[in-house]
Protein backbone atom coordinates (compact mmCIF):
# COMPACT_ATOMS: atom_id res chain seq x y z
CA UNK A 1 0.00 0.00 0.00
CA UNK A 2 3.09 2.54 0.81
CA UNK A 3 4.26 1.63 -2.47
CA UNK A 4 1.39 2.44 -4.34
CA UNK A 5 1.05 5.65 -2.60
CA UNK A 6 4.54 6.92 -3.54
CA UNK A 7 3.81 6.22 -6.99
CA UNK A 8 0.06 8.52 -6.36
CA UNK A 9 2.55 11.31 -5.16
CA UNK A 10 4.66 10.42 -8.33
CA UNK A 11 1.92 11.59 -10.92
CA UNK A 12 0.80 14.46 -8.15
CA UNK A 13 4.54 16.00 -8.53
CA UNK A 14 4.29 15.84 -12.57
CA UNK A 15 0.91 17.34 -12.60
CA UNK A 16 1.92 20.04 -10.70
CA UNK A 17 5.14 20.58 -12.41
CA UNK A 18 3.25 20.74 -15.69
CA UNK A 19 0.87 23.23 -14.55
CA UNK A 20 3.10 25.44 -13.23
CA UNK A 21 5.22 25.40 -16.42
CA UNK A 22 2.41 25.74 -18.35
CA UNK A 23 1.07 29.00 -16.35
CA UNK A 24 5.04 30.02 -16.52
CA UNK A 25 5.38 30.05 -20.35
CA UNK A 26 2.01 31.97 -20.54
CA UNK A 27 2.43 34.58 -19.05
CA UNK A 28 1.51 33.23 -15.61
CA UNK A 29 3.50 32.98 -12.30
CA UNK A 30 4.90 29.67 -10.93
CA UNK A 31 7.00 30.27 -7.76
CA UNK A 32 10.74 29.41 -8.04
CA UNK A 33 10.89 27.28 -4.62
CA UNK A 34 7.97 25.17 -5.88
CA UNK A 35 9.98 24.64 -9.42
CA UNK A 36 13.08 23.69 -7.35
CA UNK A 37 11.40 20.97 -4.65
CA UNK A 38 9.17 20.01 -7.78
CA UNK A 39 12.56 19.23 -9.94
CA UNK A 40 14.66 17.31 -7.21
CA UNK A 41 11.57 15.07 -6.51
CA UNK A 42 11.23 14.41 -9.49
CA UNK A 43 15.02 13.96 -10.66
CA UNK A 44 15.61 11.54 -7.43
CA UNK A 45 12.79 9.53 -7.75
CA UNK A 46 13.44 5.69 -9.35
CA UNK A 47 9.58 6.11 -11.25
CA UNK A 48 10.25 9.35 -12.52
CA UNK A 49 13.70 10.00 -13.20
CA UNK A 50 14.14 7.58 -16.24
CA UNK A 51 10.78 9.30 -17.46
CA UNK A 52 12.21 13.18 -16.92
CA UNK A 53 12.72 15.37 -20.41
CA UNK A 54 16.03 16.56 -21.16
CA UNK A 55 15.08 20.36 -20.20
CA UNK A 56 14.18 19.37 -17.07
CA UNK A 57 17.38 17.40 -16.19
CA UNK A 58 19.89 20.58 -17.62
CA UNK A 59 17.38 23.97 -16.68
CA UNK A 60 17.55 23.94 -13.01
CA UNK A 61 16.35 27.58 -12.39
CA UNK A 62 12.74 29.07 -14.30
CA UNK A 63 15.02 31.60 -16.03
CA UNK A 64 17.26 28.78 -17.68
CA UNK A 65 13.74 27.39 -18.29
CA UNK A 66 12.29 30.58 -19.58
CA UNK A 67 15.54 30.52 -21.88
CA UNK A 68 14.47 27.39 -23.46
CA UNK A 69 10.81 27.49 -23.90
CA UNK A 70 10.74 30.89 -25.46
CA UNK A 71 13.05 30.20 -28.39
CA UNK A 72 11.92 26.94 -29.18
CA UNK A 73 7.89 27.73 -29.30
CA UNK A 74 6.81 31.51 -30.15
CA UNK A 75 3.78 30.94 -29.07
CA UNK A 76 1.75 30.17 -26.01
CA UNK A 77 -0.18 27.65 -27.93
CA UNK A 78 2.60 25.77 -28.63
CA UNK A 79 4.20 25.76 -25.14
CA UNK A 80 0.97 24.86 -23.94
CA UNK A 81 0.82 21.79 -26.51
CA UNK A 82 4.64 20.85 -25.70
CA UNK A 83 4.55 21.34 -22.30
CA UNK A 84 0.90 19.24 -21.96
CA UNK A 85 2.16 16.28 -24.69
CA UNK A 86 5.49 15.70 -22.59
CA UNK A 87 3.87 15.41 -19.20
CA UNK A 88 0.80 13.60 -20.29
CA UNK A 89 3.50 11.06 -21.66
CA UNK A 90 4.95 10.79 -18.72
CA UNK A 91 1.74 10.22 -16.34
CA UNK A 92 0.21 7.54 -18.49
CA UNK A 93 3.61 6.11 -18.27
CA UNK A 94 2.87 5.79 -14.38
CA UNK A 95 -0.34 5.18 -14.30
CA UNK A 96 0.10 2.07 -16.56
CA UNK A 97 2.38 1.22 -14.60
CA UNK A 98 0.41 0.88 -11.52
CA UNK A 99 -2.60 -0.76 -13.20
CA UNK A 100 -0.16 -3.78 -14.24
CA UNK A 101 1.26 -3.88 -11.07
CA UNK A 102 -1.47 -4.22 -9.25
CA UNK A 103 -3.80 -6.17 -11.48
CA UNK A 104 -1.15 -9.10 -12.64
CA UNK A 105 1.04 -11.67 -11.24
CA UNK A 106 2.67 -13.06 -14.77
CA UNK A 107 3.25 -16.74 -14.95
CA UNK A 108 6.42 -16.72 -17.63
CA UNK A 109 6.73 -20.81 -17.28
CA UNK A 110 4.95 -21.49 -21.10
CA UNK A 111 7.26 -20.00 -23.21
CA UNK A 112 5.71 -20.11 -26.42
CA UNK A 113 8.88 -18.12 -28.97
CA UNK A 114 11.38 -15.61 -28.74
CA UNK A 115 14.49 -14.37 -30.75
CA UNK A 116 17.65 -11.66 -30.40
CA UNK A 117 14.96 -8.82 -29.12
CA UNK A 118 12.77 -10.83 -26.59
CA UNK A 119 10.63 -13.81 -25.70
CA UNK A 120 7.09 -14.40 -26.17
CA UNK A 121 5.12 -16.49 -23.30
CA UNK A 122 1.96 -17.51 -22.82
CA UNK A 123 -0.08 -16.41 -19.74
CA UNK A 124 -3.56 -17.35 -18.42
CA UNK A 125 -5.86 -14.99 -17.02
CA UNK A 126 -6.91 -15.77 -13.02
CA UNK A 127 -10.31 -14.79 -13.13
CA UNK A 128 -11.84 -14.45 -16.54
CA UNK A 129 -10.03 -17.86 -18.17
CA UNK A 130 -8.48 -16.46 -21.06
CA UNK A 131 -5.07 -16.64 -22.50
CA UNK A 132 -3.55 -13.89 -23.21
CA UNK A 133 0.52 -13.96 -25.23
CA UNK A 134 2.81 -11.77 -23.13
CA UNK A 135 5.86 -10.24 -24.96
CA UNK A 136 8.99 -9.46 -22.74
CA UNK A 137 11.82 -7.41 -24.50
CA UNK A 138 14.71 -7.84 -23.67
CA UNK A 139 16.58 -4.18 -22.41
CA UNK A 140 19.44 -3.80 -25.39
CA UNK A 141 20.44 -0.19 -24.86
CA UNK A 142 23.40 0.87 -22.54
CA UNK A 143 22.19 2.31 -19.39
CA UNK A 144 23.39 5.53 -20.50
CA UNK A 145 20.02 6.33 -22.87
CA UNK A 146 17.48 7.23 -20.33
CA UNK A 147 14.84 8.22 -23.30
CA UNK A 148 14.47 4.34 -24.58
CA UNK A 149 11.23 3.84 -22.00
CA UNK A 150 9.58 6.92 -23.45
CA UNK A 151 10.02 6.35 -26.63
CA UNK A 152 8.36 2.66 -26.11
CA UNK A 153 5.03 3.89 -24.48
CA UNK A 154 4.61 6.63 -26.92
CA UNK A 155 4.61 3.98 -29.57
CA UNK A 156 3.16 1.57 -27.52
CA UNK A 157 0.30 4.52 -26.65
CA UNK A 158 -1.22 4.40 -30.78
CA UNK A 159 -0.89 0.24 -30.47
CA UNK A 160 -4.30 0.53 -28.06
CA UNK A 161 -6.02 2.51 -30.93
CA UNK A 162 -5.38 -0.33 -33.27
CA UNK A 163 -8.80 -2.46 -33.93
CA UNK A 164 -8.58 -4.64 -37.39
CA UNK A 165 -9.28 -7.71 -37.84
CA UNK A 166 -5.72 -8.53 -39.37
CA UNK A 167 -3.84 -7.01 -36.59
CA UNK A 168 -3.21 -8.49 -33.42
CA UNK A 169 -4.93 -6.81 -30.72
CA UNK A 170 -2.75 -5.29 -27.98
CA UNK A 171 -4.53 -4.97 -24.26
CA UNK A 172 -2.01 -3.68 -22.22
CA UNK A 173 1.96 -2.57 -22.22
CA UNK A 174 4.80 -1.89 -18.99
CA UNK A 175 7.31 -2.79 -17.68
CA UNK A 176 8.38 -5.99 -15.49
CA UNK A 177 11.28 -6.51 -13.61
CA UNK A 178 12.87 -3.51 -15.62
CA UNK A 179 11.64 -4.90 -18.74
CA UNK A 180 8.65 -3.59 -21.02
CA UNK A 181 6.14 -5.83 -21.98
CA UNK A 182 3.07 -5.72 -24.30
CA UNK A 183 0.08 -7.91 -23.45
CA UNK A 184 -1.67 -9.35 -26.44
CA UNK A 185 -4.00 -11.41 -28.16
CA UNK A 186 -3.25 -15.16 -28.00
CA UNK A 187 -3.74 -16.95 -31.50
CA UNK A 188 -3.73 -20.86 -31.69
CA UNK A 189 -1.77 -21.39 -35.23
CA UNK A 190 1.44 -20.94 -36.64
CA UNK A 191 3.40 -17.72 -37.79
CA UNK A 192 4.38 -17.95 -41.77
CA UNK A 193 7.78 -19.62 -41.16
CA UNK A 194 6.09 -22.60 -39.51
CA UNK A 195 3.32 -22.86 -42.25
CA UNK A 196 5.51 -22.49 -44.81
CA UNK A 197 7.76 -25.06 -43.23
CA UNK A 198 5.44 -27.36 -42.05
CA UNK A 199 2.90 -27.32 -45.68
CA UNK A 200 5.35 -26.09 -48.07
CA UNK A 201 5.22 -22.84 -50.20
CA UNK A 202 2.26 -21.86 -52.36
CA UNK A 203 1.04 -20.86 -55.89
CA UNK A 204 0.16 -17.53 -56.94
CA UNK A 205 -3.23 -18.35 -56.38
CA UNK A 206 -3.39 -19.09 -52.87
CA UNK A 207 -0.76 -16.54 -51.98
CA UNK A 208 -3.05 -14.25 -52.64
CA UNK A 209 -5.34 -14.54 -49.73
CA UNK A 210 -2.85 -14.37 -46.96
CA UNK A 211 -1.07 -11.38 -48.83
CA UNK A 212 -4.56 -9.42 -49.02
CA UNK A 213 -5.42 -9.94 -45.18
CA UNK A 214 -1.86 -8.36 -44.29
CA UNK A 215 -2.37 -5.77 -47.05
CA UNK A 216 -5.92 -4.58 -45.45
CA UNK A 217 -4.42 -4.74 -42.10
CA UNK A 218 -1.25 -3.13 -43.18
CA UNK A 219 -3.58 -0.02 -45.03
CA UNK A 220 -5.74 0.25 -41.92
CA UNK A 221 -2.93 1.13 -39.79
CA UNK A 222 -1.05 3.62 -42.25
CA UNK A 223 -4.13 5.52 -42.69
CA UNK A 224 -3.97 6.04 -38.81
CA UNK A 225 -0.26 6.80 -38.96
CA UNK A 226 1.25 4.09 -37.66
CA UNK A 227 4.50 1.96 -39.99
CA UNK A 228 5.56 -1.55 -39.17
CA UNK A 229 9.04 -1.09 -40.34
CA UNK A 230 9.85 -4.67 -39.07
CA UNK A 231 7.12 -7.02 -41.53
CA UNK A 232 8.53 -10.22 -41.46
CA UNK A 233 7.07 -13.99 -41.87
CA UNK A 234 7.67 -14.83 -38.05
CA UNK A 235 5.53 -11.44 -37.56
CA UNK A 236 2.35 -12.56 -38.99
CA UNK A 237 0.49 -15.31 -37.18
CA UNK A 238 -2.07 -17.51 -39.20
CA UNK A 239 -5.27 -18.66 -36.95
CA UNK A 240 -6.62 -22.09 -36.77
CA UNK A 241 -9.50 -20.43 -38.91
CA UNK A 242 -7.15 -19.42 -41.53
CA UNK A 243 -6.96 -15.60 -40.74
CA UNK A 244 -3.66 -13.88 -40.48
CA UNK A 245 -2.66 -11.16 -37.67
CA UNK A 246 0.26 -8.76 -37.87
CA UNK A 247 2.29 -8.66 -34.72
CA UNK A 248 4.74 -6.46 -33.26
CA UNK A 249 3.66 -3.20 -34.65
CA UNK A 250 5.83 -0.21 -32.52
CA UNK A 251 8.59 -2.45 -31.84
CA UNK A 252 11.10 -1.45 -34.33
CA UNK A 253 10.52 2.31 -32.13
CA UNK A 254 12.36 0.23 -29.46
CA UNK A 255 14.89 -1.01 -31.75
CA UNK A 256 15.76 2.41 -33.73
CA UNK A 257 18.86 3.53 -31.98
CA UNK A 258 20.27 -0.14 -32.51
CA UNK A 259 19.40 -0.47 -35.83
CA UNK A 260 22.32 1.24 -37.38
CA UNK A 261 24.96 -1.67 -35.90
CA UNK A 262 22.73 -3.98 -38.25
CA UNK A 263 23.71 -6.75 -35.42
CA UNK A 264 21.85 -8.37 -32.69
CA UNK A 265 23.47 -9.36 -29.56
CA UNK A 266 23.76 -12.76 -31.26
CA UNK A 267 25.65 -11.29 -34.26
CA UNK A 268 22.68 -11.80 -36.66
CA UNK A 269 21.39 -9.06 -38.68
CA UNK A 270 19.09 -6.62 -37.47
CA UNK A 271 15.03 -6.73 -36.99
CA UNK A 272 13.71 -8.30 -40.08
CA UNK A 273 17.11 -8.75 -41.69
CA UNK A 274 16.34 -9.85 -45.78
CA UNK A 275 12.66 -9.13 -45.23
CA UNK A 276 13.54 -5.48 -43.95
CA UNK A 277 13.33 -2.50 -46.66
CA UNK A 278 17.52 -2.29 -47.67
CA UNK A 279 17.04 1.47 -46.83
CA UNK A 280 16.20 1.22 -43.44
CA UNK A 281 19.54 -0.69 -42.90
CA UNK A 282 21.57 2.69 -44.18
CA UNK A 283 18.54 5.17 -42.73
CA UNK A 284 17.53 3.46 -39.60
CA UNK A 285 14.88 6.67 -38.96
CA UNK A 286 13.19 6.59 -42.26
CA UNK A 287 9.51 6.07 -41.37
CA UNK A 288 7.69 5.73 -44.84
CA UNK A 289 5.07 3.46 -45.54
CA UNK A 290 6.47 2.47 -48.72
CA UNK A 291 9.17 0.08 -46.34
CA UNK A 292 6.51 -2.37 -45.49
CA UNK A 293 5.72 -2.34 -48.96
CA UNK A 294 9.08 -3.75 -49.68
CA UNK A 295 8.29 -6.15 -46.59
CA UNK A 296 5.28 -7.13 -48.04
CA UNK A 297 6.49 -7.80 -51.59
CA UNK A 298 9.42 -9.78 -49.55
CA UNK A 299 7.01 -12.25 -47.87
CA UNK A 300 4.88 -12.46 -50.49
CA UNK A 301 7.98 -13.68 -52.74
CA UNK A 302 8.93 -16.00 -49.63
CA UNK A 303 5.07 -17.64 -49.83
CA UNK A 304 6.27 -18.82 -53.04
CA UNK A 305 9.55 -19.17 -53.67
CA UNK A 306 10.37 -20.31 -49.86
CA UNK A 307 13.63 -18.46 -49.76
CA UNK A 308 13.86 -14.50 -48.98
CA UNK A 309 14.85 -12.07 -51.71
CA UNK A 310 18.05 -12.04 -52.00
CA UNK A 311 20.09 -12.16 -55.25
CA UNK A 312 20.12 -10.31 -58.93
CA UNK A 313 18.04 -13.19 -60.46
CA UNK A 314 14.88 -12.58 -58.67
CA UNK A 315 12.08 -12.71 -61.41
CA UNK A 316 13.66 -15.91 -63.05
CA UNK A 317 13.42 -17.60 -59.71
CA UNK A 318 9.81 -16.36 -59.46
CA UNK A 319 9.10 -17.43 -62.87
CA UNK A 320 10.47 -20.94 -62.22
CA UNK A 321 8.22 -21.29 -59.16
CA UNK A 322 4.73 -22.33 -58.93
CA UNK A 323 3.16 -21.84 -61.86
CA UNK A 324 3.23 -17.90 -61.94
CA UNK A 325 3.04 -15.90 -64.93
CA UNK A 326 5.36 -12.70 -65.94
CA UNK A 327 2.70 -10.49 -65.17
CA UNK A 328 1.89 -11.65 -61.31
CA UNK A 329 5.39 -11.88 -61.10
CA UNK A 330 5.74 -7.73 -61.96
CA UNK A 331 3.00 -6.90 -59.18
CA UNK A 332 5.92 -8.34 -56.39
CA UNK A 333 8.72 -7.13 -58.12
CA UNK A 334 7.27 -3.71 -58.18
CA UNK A 335 6.88 -4.17 -54.17
CA UNK A 336 10.59 -5.17 -54.18
CA UNK A 337 11.89 -1.92 -56.15
CA UNK A 338 14.96 -0.31 -54.93
CA UNK A 339 13.23 2.78 -55.42
CA UNK A 340 10.83 4.78 -52.92
CA UNK A 341 9.29 6.16 -55.70
CA UNK A 342 9.00 3.06 -58.43
CA UNK A 343 7.37 1.11 -55.44
CA UNK A 344 3.74 0.42 -54.68
CA UNK A 345 2.88 3.93 -53.14
CA UNK A 346 0.17 2.18 -50.48
CA UNK A 347 -1.14 -0.95 -49.90
CA UNK A 348 -4.56 0.24 -51.75
CA UNK A 349 -2.86 0.44 -54.87
CA UNK A 350 -1.62 -3.23 -54.75
CA UNK A 351 -4.83 -4.44 -53.58
CA UNK A 352 -6.28 -2.82 -56.81
CA UNK A 353 -3.87 -4.20 -58.83
CA UNK A 354 -4.80 -7.93 -57.27
CA UNK A 355 -8.63 -6.99 -57.39
CA UNK A 356 -9.42 -3.63 -58.98
CA UNK A 357 -12.18 -1.59 -58.14
CA UNK A 358 -13.76 -0.14 -61.26
CA UNK A 359 -16.71 2.62 -60.90
CA UNK A 360 -17.91 2.74 -64.61
CA UNK A 361 -20.94 0.65 -66.09
CA UNK A 362 -20.22 -2.36 -68.03
CA UNK A 363 -18.74 -1.15 -71.26
CA UNK A 364 -17.14 -3.75 -74.11
CA UNK A 365 -14.22 -1.07 -74.36
CA UNK A 366 -12.97 -1.11 -70.66
CA UNK A 367 -10.90 -3.83 -68.92
CA UNK A 368 -13.62 -5.05 -66.88
CA UNK A 369 -11.35 -8.22 -64.99
CA UNK A 370 -8.14 -7.94 -63.88
CA UNK A 371 -5.50 -10.60 -65.71
CA UNK A 372 -4.92 -11.67 -62.22
CA UNK A 373 -8.35 -12.67 -61.91
CA UNK A 374 -9.35 -13.78 -65.30
CA UNK A 375 -6.13 -16.45 -64.89
CA UNK A 376 -7.93 -18.02 -61.83
CA UNK A 377 -10.48 -18.13 -63.46
CA UNK A 378 -8.86 -20.31 -66.61
CA UNK A 379 -7.27 -21.90 -63.91
CA UNK A 380 -10.23 -23.05 -61.62
CA UNK A 381 -12.23 -24.41 -64.78
CA UNK A 382 -9.32 -26.72 -66.11
CA UNK A 383 -8.69 -27.90 -62.83
CA UNK A 384 -11.55 -28.79 -62.29
CA UNK A 385 -12.53 -29.99 -65.92
CA UNK A 386 -9.33 -32.56 -65.18
CA UNK A 387 -11.00 -33.18 -61.76
CA UNK A 388 -14.06 -33.95 -63.81
CA UNK A 389 -13.31 -36.73 -66.01
CA UNK A 390 -13.61 -38.93 -63.25
CA UNK A 391 -16.99 -38.33 -63.04
CA UNK A 392 -20.39 -39.36 -65.26
CA UNK A 393 -21.64 -36.75 -68.12
CA UNK A 394 -24.06 -35.71 -65.83
CA UNK A 395 -21.83 -34.40 -62.78
CA UNK A 396 -20.38 -31.71 -65.15
CA UNK A 397 -22.13 -29.27 -66.94
CA UNK A 398 -20.37 -27.52 -69.48
CA UNK A 399 -18.42 -30.22 -72.10
CA UNK A 400 -18.39 -28.74 -75.24
CA UNK A 401 -16.93 -31.44 -77.70
CA UNK A 402 -18.20 -29.80 -80.76
CA UNK A 403 -20.97 -32.47 -80.73
CA UNK A 404 -24.18 -31.18 -83.00
CA UNK A 405 -26.68 -30.65 -80.00
CA UNK A 406 -24.62 -27.75 -78.70
CA UNK A 407 -23.85 -26.03 -81.87
CA UNK A 408 -26.51 -24.01 -81.36
CA UNK A 409 -25.53 -23.14 -78.12
CA UNK A 410 -21.83 -22.33 -79.31
CA UNK A 411 -23.12 -20.33 -82.31
CA UNK A 412 -25.26 -18.15 -80.03
CA UNK A 413 -22.31 -17.10 -77.82
CA UNK A 414 -18.97 -16.99 -80.05
CA UNK A 415 -21.01 -16.60 -83.44
CA UNK A 416 -18.87 -19.01 -85.27
CA UNK A 417 -20.04 -18.32 -88.33
CA UNK A 418 -18.01 -15.34 -88.25
CA UNK A 419 -14.58 -17.20 -87.25
CA UNK A 420 -11.92 -18.46 -90.10
CA UNK A 421 -12.15 -22.29 -89.52
CA UNK A 422 -9.56 -24.81 -91.22
CA UNK A 423 -9.40 -25.50 -94.92
CA UNK A 424 -11.18 -22.42 -95.89
CA UNK A 425 -14.29 -23.23 -93.56
CA UNK A 426 -15.72 -20.98 -91.07
CA UNK A 427 -15.79 -21.92 -87.61
CA UNK A 428 -19.83 -23.54 -88.15
CA UNK A 429 -18.98 -25.46 -90.90
CA UNK A 430 -15.57 -26.67 -89.16
CA UNK A 431 -17.64 -27.82 -86.14
CA UNK A 432 -20.15 -29.70 -88.40
CA UNK A 433 -17.20 -30.99 -90.13
CA UNK A 434 -16.27 -32.89 -86.57
CA UNK A 435 -19.35 -33.94 -86.45
CA UNK A 436 -19.83 -35.80 -89.48
CA UNK A 437 -16.19 -37.47 -89.16
CA UNK A 438 -17.16 -37.87 -85.58
CA UNK A 439 -14.21 -36.72 -84.40
CA UNK A 440 -14.26 -34.69 -81.43
CA UNK A 441 -12.02 -32.34 -79.71
CA UNK A 442 -10.29 -33.26 -76.76
CA UNK A 443 -12.59 -32.02 -74.11
CA UNK A 444 -11.53 -28.74 -72.56
CA UNK A 445 -11.02 -26.96 -75.91
CA UNK A 446 -12.83 -24.33 -75.31
CA UNK A 447 -10.64 -22.70 -72.69
CA UNK A 448 -7.51 -23.12 -74.56
CA UNK A 449 -8.89 -22.38 -78.41
CA UNK A 450 -7.49 -19.00 -79.19
CA UNK A 451 -9.87 -17.93 -81.63
CA UNK A 452 -12.48 -18.10 -78.89
CA UNK A 453 -10.84 -15.30 -77.20
CA UNK A 454 -10.99 -16.24 -73.67
CA UNK A 455 -7.62 -15.45 -73.08
CA UNK A 456 -8.07 -11.82 -73.90
CA UNK A 457 -11.32 -10.64 -73.99
CA UNK A 458 -12.99 -10.12 -70.95
CA UNK A 459 -16.50 -9.70 -72.67
CA UNK A 460 -15.86 -13.20 -73.95
CA UNK A 461 -15.10 -14.75 -71.01
CA UNK A 462 -18.26 -13.04 -69.14
CA UNK A 463 -20.17 -14.76 -71.41
CA UNK A 464 -18.54 -17.43 -71.18
CA UNK A 465 -19.16 -17.56 -67.71
CA UNK A 466 -22.68 -16.62 -67.81
CA UNK A 467 -23.90 -19.42 -70.84
CA UNK A 468 -22.21 -22.29 -68.76
CA UNK A 469 -25.15 -22.10 -66.35
CA UNK A 470 -27.84 -22.65 -69.81
CA UNK A 471 -30.56 -25.60 -69.44
CA UNK A 472 -28.76 -26.43 -72.53
CA UNK A 473 -25.61 -27.63 -70.76
CA UNK A 474 -26.38 -27.38 -66.94
CA UNK A 475 -28.16 -30.52 -65.49
CA UNK A 476 -30.17 -29.92 -61.86
CA UNK A 477 -28.37 -32.96 -60.52
CA UNK A 478 -25.04 -31.66 -61.57
CA UNK A 479 -21.96 -30.03 -59.26
CA UNK A 480 -22.78 -26.36 -60.96
CA UNK A 481 -23.89 -24.63 -57.66
CA UNK A 482 -20.25 -25.64 -56.56
CA UNK A 483 -18.54 -24.28 -59.73
CA UNK A 484 -21.02 -21.12 -59.59
CA UNK A 485 -19.56 -20.60 -56.07
CA UNK A 486 -15.56 -20.61 -56.60
CA UNK A 487 -16.19 -18.40 -60.06
CA UNK A 488 -18.39 -15.54 -57.85
CA UNK A 489 -15.65 -15.35 -55.75
CA UNK A 490 -13.50 -14.76 -58.25
CA UNK A 491 -15.41 -12.10 -59.67
CA UNK A 492 -16.55 -11.02 -56.79
CA UNK A 493 -13.26 -9.08 -55.94
CA UNK A 494 -13.74 -7.14 -59.54
CA UNK A 495 -17.19 -6.33 -58.58
CA UNK A 496 -19.11 -8.35 -60.49
CA UNK A 497 -20.99 -11.52 -59.88
CA UNK A 498 -23.35 -14.68 -61.90
CA UNK A 499 -26.72 -14.12 -60.64
CA UNK A 500 -30.08 -15.66 -62.10
CA UNK A 501 -31.76 -13.91 -65.16
CA UNK A 502 -34.87 -15.53 -66.21
CA UNK A 503 -35.75 -19.46 -67.17
CA UNK A 504 -35.88 -21.81 -70.22
CA UNK A 505 -37.99 -24.81 -69.99
CA UNK A 506 -38.45 -24.21 -66.01
CA UNK A 507 -34.49 -23.86 -65.40
CA UNK A 508 -32.81 -20.25 -64.12
CA UNK A 509 -30.57 -18.85 -67.02
CA UNK A 510 -27.78 -16.83 -65.54
CA UNK A 511 -26.12 -13.71 -66.51
CA UNK A 512 -23.47 -11.21 -65.11
CA UNK A 513 -24.02 -8.31 -63.43
CA UNK A 514 -22.21 -5.72 -62.25
CA UNK A 515 -22.37 -5.05 -58.08
CA UNK A 516 -19.80 -2.57 -57.39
Amino acid sequence: MVKNNMKSNDIINLEQMKDGLIQFSTGGDFDEIDYEKLRFEILNNTATKKLAPDFLRTRRTLKEFWQLIKNQYSSYAERREFLTTTFNMMIDTLEQSIESSESYIFNLNNRIGGGGFGEVFKIEHQYVEMSFALKVLNPIFPDTDKDYASRFFREAKILFSLNHPNIIKIYDTGINNGKPFIKMEYIEGYDLDQYINKFSTLDFTRSKLPIQMILKGLAYAHNKGVIHRDLKPSNILVSSEGTCKIIDFGISAYLEPYIHTKLTLTNERIAGGSFIDPLLMNTPSLRDKRSDIYSIGAIWYYLIVGSAPIGSDLERRLLASNNISKLQANIILKCLNHSLDERFQNCEEILNAMSPKKEDPLNTSNNWITDVTRLDLIDFLREYHQTALYLTEEDFPFTYSGRYGELEFLNDLYELGNIEGENGMNFTEEIEQHRINNCDWEEFWCLTDDRLKLKDSDENLLRFLSYMFHPKVRYENSSWKYILENINNMLIRDGYKLTPNGEISGKTVYSYERIL
